[in-house]
Order: structure tokens, then C-alpha cells, then sequence
């Protein structure tokens, strides 16, 4: 069962990098795209463990 630090850890995650990514302006996509692969690492880890 998913823990609720690790969803709030991956949601962290995925807001700083998309707060990071948008600061050099890139476009809509690479955020998102940025944001999303931020959110998926911590996920994953926590499925191997």
C-alpha cells in the first residue's frame, strides 16, 4: 500500500521541477514532461523497495 509520504514526497517532487523548469522558460511541454519523470523516480523507487 502506497504511503501517504511517499505520495507527498513524489508530488514534491513534481512541483519543484516543474517550478525549476518553468523558471528558464521552456515551453509548456518540457515542463510537464519534467514534472511528470520527477514524480515518476520516487514512485518507482518505491515500488522496488
Amino acid at each position: 500500500m502506497w504511503d501517504v509520504q511517499a505520495v507527498y514526497g513524489a508530488a514534491l517532487s513534481a512541483v519543484l521541477a516543474a517550478v525549476l523548469i518553468a523558471a528558464t522558460r521552456a515551453a509548456a511541454p518540457v515542463v510537464a514532461t519534467g514534472a511528470l519523470a520527477a514524480a515518476l523516480r520516487p514512485v518507482a523507487w518505491n515500488a522496488i523497495l
